[in-house]
Order: C-alpha cells, then structure tokens, then sequence
C-alpha cells in the first residue's frame, strides 16, 4: 500500500498521471496492468487523465463510457461541416463552431517535439482559427459559407502550414458542394463518410474513444435516416432535405446517447491500455491488475459503493425485515458494502495500491 497526498484535487490528478508516466516509460510495468478506480468519475478527473497519458503516448480507455456524442470535438466539427455544405443550414453554424472545426480538421500525425512517438498536432492552432472564423466565414442563413484566405487583411501573419491546411478544407467544402448536385454525393451520410476518410483517413492514429465516437455517429445517422426513409415512404412527407439535416444536428446537439457500436477491438493482440473506471465498472468486468489507483480515498461515496446509488434501495432487499429504516441501519449497510468492495477490490490485484488523497475537492 502506497500513498498519494496533495492539497488541490488538480495537483493531485496531476501528481497521479505522472506517478503512472514514470512507471511506463521506465518499463518498470505495462499499462495494460494499471486500474484507476474512483467511487464518481467527474469530467475534470476524466479529461485530465486521457490527456496528460495520451499526450505521453500512453493509451488509456474509459470503461463502458455513456457520453453525449456531441460532447466530441469531432463530431461537432463534422456537425459543423454538414452545415457548411447543404444550404438552409447557416443558422446552425456559428462563428465558434466554425473555429473548432478548423482546428479539429487541420490535424495531422507528426513527431512530438520529444522526437519519439507520433501524435495528432493541428496545423491551424485555436488562436489562428479564431481569427479566420472571423474574417473569412461568411455568415448567411441560406448558403453560409468560407471565403478565401485573402479576406484576411493580415493573411500573411498566418504562416505557411496554416495557410495551406485552411485552403485545404475550403477547397474540400468546395468540391463536396458541387458534388452535392449529384445522385451518387447527396446523401448526408456519404459525406460523412467521405469527411472522415478525407480528414481523419482509416482512424489507426485515433485514441479508442475518439475512434468509437465516429463508429457511433455512422450507425446513428444510418438509424435516423432509415427511419426517415421508411416515414417517407408511408406517409408523404413534404419536408425538404436540409429541414431533415436540420433535425438530425438539433437532436445530437440536445445531448442525444446512442447505443454503444459495434467493437472496434483488433483481432489480434490486443493494444494495451490504462483502465479508467468508476467503482461499480470495475466490479462489472472482474479484470484482474497488477497496479491499483484508488482516487478519492476520503470521498464518502466510497461507503455508497459509488456516485449512483439508488436511493432507500435497501427497502427493497428480500432479507428487509419491514421496520422503520434508521439512520443506524443505514451507518451499518454502508459500513458492510464498504467491507464487500474492499474485499473484491483487494482481491483483484497483483502487487500495489495508491491511496490517492487531496485535502480540497472538486469545488475547493
């Protein structure tokens, strides 16, 4: 048993993250045999995580993660290109949306400045992007639109690698709207198809969450525009295409979570990866790791077994013998379910665990 203590929870992800860098790059252990269990997994922890390892080339995985799709800046940049391209579309694009795009679609796979792994580094930065999203999107409800770089009266500020990756995507946004026209580039989702081969090729170079974030928009937007064909077909619809495109971006943007897709694990050897989960995901699984993390060792959702207990479940437990539940009952059922999860948590590792401790929270 080993410990972690800081004073910031900030410090305290950050002082964790590099304890497990450390470990890696000294091959000291594999990744694929590090756990890091929280009783509640908040946003901060989970953002901080994947990009601090991802960003030292250490892959990490989420367990079973249930986000909205439209929490990925991919998605919102592929939204956003949507927009661009069928006309009646413009009120759904915004200036910022059309800056994250940018950045997102300009990525490309290079060496990182330590010259060892290769990462996905954007040509145009969010400072760049900003600038152009302002001088050259041409806002129009109908056919809003990007106009050249030389709309830019300091384009020459820009650089080279800049210049080149926008004209790059205007001249993509360019084509797709002329081969919209076309029986074969109509369909929404061949452009998307057509957008992510151009932009993000076969998706080898992406982290496991991003890669199964594109396999869930493909097979949403397949759903929705089946059931949209077969409304179509038995009830004459007088919509038009962009007011059904319209539709499709407003319910991802409202934080629709579609179901998980179909895996996208190799058929081979596995890659290996950082396990990141939540106490109740953990158990789910029954992995076995040689390393365990345990965050927030003095959060109180430890003795609740998580961060989604059902509230007064244990009234309906078979064994409840049917008097008044008091607060003493509760103390003692927290205090049993405290003892099963350190059992089985104990039980599955190998050789270590961090106790993980910050003396200020997520709120300060």
């Amino acid at each position: 048993m080993q410990s972690i203590q800081t004073i910031s929870r900030a410090e305290l992800l950050r002082k964790t993250a590099e304890v497990i860098i450390k470990a890696v790059k000294s091959t000291e252990i594999k990744p694929e045999d590090i756990a890091l269990i929280a009783p509640g997994l908040d946003e901060i922890a989970r953002y901080t995580f994947i990009e601090i390892l991802s960003s030292q080339g250490i892959p990490i995985e989420p367990l079973n993660e249930q986000r909205p799709l439209i929490s990925s800046p991919m998605i919102r940049a592929l939204l956003t290109l949507l927009g661009l391209v069928y006309p009646g579309l413009g009120r759904l694009v915004d200036q910022d949306a059309v800056a994250e795009m940018l950045v997102v679609l300009s990525r490309k796979l290079r060496q990182s400045e330590q010259g060892k792994e290769e990462r996905l580094i954007p040509d145009i930065d969010p400072v760049r992007a900003g600038l152009l999203a302002d001088s050259c999107y041409h806002i129009d409800p109908e056919h809003p639109s990007l106009l050249s770089v030389e709309s830019f009266p300091r384009w020459d500020r820009l650089g080279h690698r800049a210049t080149a990756a926008y004209q790059e995507i205007v001249q993509w946004l360019e084509e797709a709207k002329s081969q919209r026209t076309q029986e074969h580039f109509s369909h929404p989702i061949i452009l998307l198809d057509r957008a992510i081969k151009g932009f993000v090729g076969s998706g080898s170079n992406l982290p496991y969450d991003q890669l199964a974030a594109l396999r869930e928009l493909m097979e949403t937007a397949q759903h929705f525009w089946e059931v949209d064909r077969r409304l179509r077909q038995n009830e004459p619809i007088s919509q038009s295409q962009a007011a059904t495109i319209a539709q499709f971006i407003q319910l991802l943007r409202r934080g629709t979570i579609s179901a998980n897709p179909r895996p996208v694990r190799y058929l081979g050897a596995k890659q290996g990866a950082v396990t990141l989960a939540t106490i109740f995901q953990y158990r789910s699984i029954r992995r076995f790791h040689r390393w365990q993390f345990w965050l927030d060792v003095s959060s109180s959702l430890w003795d609740k077994g998580g961060a989604a207990t059902l509230f007064a479940a244990p009234l309906f437990l078979r064994e409840w013998s049917g008097r008044a539940w008091m607060p003493e009952d509760e103390l003692e059922a927290d205090r049993q379910r405290l003892q099963r999860i350190l059992r089985d948590l104990l039980g599955r590792v190998g050789e270590r665990v961090y106790l993980c401790h910050s003396d200020l929270g997520v709120n300060g």
